[in-house]
C-alpha cells in the first residue's frame, strides 16, 4: 500500500511535491554568499561578512570564513569550512564546519554567534545532526535551538566531556528530547535558528558543527483530494 500511494502521489503531485528536501549546512557551504539560500551565519541579528584570512589562531595556509575581522578584538564569532592547514591541536577533519563563539576579548560589539535557517516551504521538519567541543583547553559553550523565537531545546559541550568528531551530542540529545528537534509543523518563511554562548566570559571556543534540516512538504489541499478520490476508486474496483 505504501508503495501504491507514493506512485499515485508522484503520478498526481509531481515527484519533487512528494519527496523530502534535505539541507546540509556543509554541503551547501558558501564562501561567496551569505546569505546562502536558507541559510544565513549571524552575530546576534546581523550576517557576517568574509574574510580570506582568519587567524586569531595559526593556519598553514589563509583560512577564509565568515567574521567581522580576522583579527584579534573583533575577530569573533567566526563560522569556517577547515581547510585542512590548523596549525593548532583540534578535533576536526578538513571541510567540517567550525564556529567560534563570540566572547568578550575577541567579539567586542558582537552578538552571540548563531545560523539562521529560512524554511523555504511548509511542511513538516526534522533537525538532524550535532555538535562537540572543537579543542580540549577547559573551555565550553552553551548551544540552543529557536523556532520562530521559541526555545525548542538546548545542550553544552564542554572539554572533557564524551563527544568528538566521531560521537558528537545529538541535537536530539538536548534538553528538550527527541521529540523537540523531529515532525515541526512549520510554513514557509518560519525562522530556525541554532545560537552558541560561551560559558565564560573570558574565551569562547571552536565547537563543531554537523548540521542538516528535513523537509517533507506539505501537499496542496486539491492534490490530496485528488489522490484520495483515486485511491478510493481503485479501491471499488
Amino acid at each position: 500500500m505504501t508503495q501504491f500511494f507514493a506512485g499515485l502521489c508522484a503520478s498526481v503531485l509531481g515527484a519533487s511535491m512528494c519527496s523530502a528536501s534535505i539541507h546540509s549546512l556543509q554541503s551547501d557551504w558558501s564562501d561567496v554568499s551569505n546569505p546562502n539560500g536558507p541559510w544565513s551565519l549571524r552575530e546576534g541579528n546581523n550576517p557576517l561578512p568574509h574574510v580570506s584570512d582568519w587567524h586569531l589562531t595559526p593556519w598553514g595556509t589563509p583560512q577564509p570564513g565568515w567574521a567581522r575581522s580576522g583579527n584579534a578584538g573583533i575577530g569573533l564569532p567566526v563560522f569556517l569550512k577547515s581547510n585542512g592547514t590548523e596549525a593548532f591541536g583540534h578535533d576536526w577533519a578538513a571541510d567540517q564546519i567550525v564556529v567560534h563563539s563570540t566572547d568578550a576579548v575577541n567579539g567586542v560589539g558582537s552578538g552571540p554567534a548563531n545560523i539562521l535557517f529560512t524554511v523555504p516551504e511548509a511542511g513538516t521538519l526534522s533537525v538532524n545532526g550535532g555538535v562537540w567541543i572543537g579543542r580540549d583547553i577547559g573551555r565550553g559553550v552553551d548551544w540552543s535551538i529557536f523556532l520562530n523565537g521559541t526555545l525548542l531545546t538546548h545542550g553544552s559541550v564542554v572539554s572533557g566531556d564524551p563527544f568528538s568528531s566521531s560521537t558528537p551530542l545529538s541535537f536530539s540529545a538536548g534538553s528538550g528530547g527527541a521529540g523537540a528537534v523531529a515532525g515541526l509543523n512549520v510554513s514557509t518563511n518560519d525562522l530556525l535558528m541554532l545560537r552558541f554562548d560561551s560559558q565564560n566570559s573570558g574565551g569562547g571556543d571552536f565547537v563543531g558543527i554537523d548540521l542538516g534540516v528535513y523537509i517533507v512538504p506539505t501537499p496542496a489541499t486539491g492534490a490530496l483530494m485528488g489522490i484520495g478520490a483515486i485511491a478510493f476508486a481503485r479501491r471499488r474496483r
